[in-house]
């Protein structure tokens, strides 16, 4: 492994262009960006220490650790970044495990990944919170509880009821439908795509949950019906807001036979 400063321009976020090794399977919001930019801007030697874990690819260099470091440099307009430099050859395996480790304590886990693309990985060995959904039998009060615990969320008050522009981020939203309209593209198919950007919008539940404690009764029930906030678990999985894995709805029918 060799270590040198590389320019962030040739430095690219793992999105599963190598075969073998999935996308980056952590998730981060844009305050969990601006508080790591912010952080480095103010302490860079904290990037220096700790900078990205890339590999050779295709005259670029692929970032198996350190997506969101390299997101932030490249906010803060730095124009290079501290890198381990693995040799081209490593492994896809080796660079599997190396995402997965390097990204233990950062972000929110994309389950759905790590159970479609990344199962053949010793998961929970590396300490990665993850639910075997083929495992039926044999459920014991040591690995699962028999009661399905309804998520709770206390709502904080101490700076107020929070902004409505503070509950979203719509830049990468903004910024695909700037490039649709750009496209010049029939009608039908522009309102199609520009539908689908909204997928883009990112809430922050925790603010949300701030801002739906005070909110009035009105708007709390048209955010429940939106899925916003989940009061009523159950009504949350008969509508489909919440999927539940093999294993938890087994054991949550078998706890509603028992009612």
């Amino acid at each position: 492994m060799e270590f040198k400063k590389l320019p962030v321009s040739k430095l690219t976020m793992n999105t599963g262009q190598i075969e073998g090794v999935p996308a980056n399977p952590r998730q981060w919001t844009q305050a969990d960006l601006d508080r790591l930019a912010a952080s480095i801007e103010e302490t860079p030697e904290l990037l220096d220490a700790r900078g990205a874990i890339v590999v050779p690819h295709k005259g670029k260099f692929v970032v198996l650790g350190g997506n969101m470091r390299l997101t932030a440099a490249k906010k803060l307009g730095l124009a290079e970044m501290p890198c381990a430099v693995l040799p081209e050859d490593t492994p896809a395996e080796k660079m599997k495990e190396i995402v997965i480790k390097d990204n233990l304590s950062v972000g929110e886990w994309d389950m759905d990944a790590l159970a479609n693309e990344w199962d053949d990985l010793p998961l929970a060995d590396w300490g990665v919170p993850v639910i075997d959904t083929d495992r039926d039998e044999g459920i014991t009060d040591e690995v699962y509880t028999k009661k399905i615990e309804i998520p709770s969320y206390t709502p904080n008050t101490e700076f107020g009821k929070p902004r409505i522009d503070e509950l979203f981020d719509k830049n990468k939203y903004e910024a695909l439908c700037k490039k649709i309209k750009d496209a010049e593209l029939p009608a039908d198919v522009e309102f199609f795509l520009l539908l689908a950007a909204s997928r883009h919008i990112v809430f922050n539940y925790e603010r949300i949950g701030d801002y739906y404690a005070e909110a009035d009764k009105k708007v709390q029930r048209l955010m429940e019906d939106s899925a916003l906030v989940i009061i009523d678990w159950k009504e949350a999985i008969d509508k489909g807001f919440v999927k539940l894995t093999k294993t938890l709805d087994k054991l949550y029918a078998n706890e509603q036979e028992g009612e």
